[in-house]
């Protein structure tokens, strides 16, 4: 059974690593991205999830068990399957096929030293 899937961003977490880039990592960036630096993760992360289950033909809540991607160098993400947070921020919606009750997946970024 396939059913439409949240995964969303906890707002705080999401502001806060858009200022770690704002004030360490902008030349990562292209300058077309810059003043949208938010916008800008939420899209990475929605394509590399995309392009990634396309890829791998996985289309189910396994998929997320031990992910990361890096968005921009510096920056990590990984996935939690569960409840929406209190105050997200950046949703999109993925296709997931599993027969259990649907859960909402949180994406959780991550600064770290290179």
């Amino acid at each position: 059974m396939n059913v439409q899937v949240k995964v969303c961003f906890e707002r705080e977490n999401l502001n806060k690593t858009a200022s770690y880039i704002r004030q360490h990592k902008l030349d990562d960036l292209d300058c077309e991205y810059r003043p949208f630096i938010e916008d800008y993760l939420i899209m990475e992360i929605r394509v590399l999830i995309k392009e990634e289950m396309k890829k791998l033909g996985k289309k189910n809540y396994k998929y997320f068990e031990n992910l990361c991607h890096f968005p921009i160098q510096g920056i990590a993400c990984t996935y939690f399957i569960g409840e929406e947070p209190n105050d997200s921020k950046g949703e999109f919606y993925i296709d997931i096929s599993d027969n259990s009750t649907p859960k909402n997946i949180v994406a959780c970024l991550y600064t770290y030293l290179i």
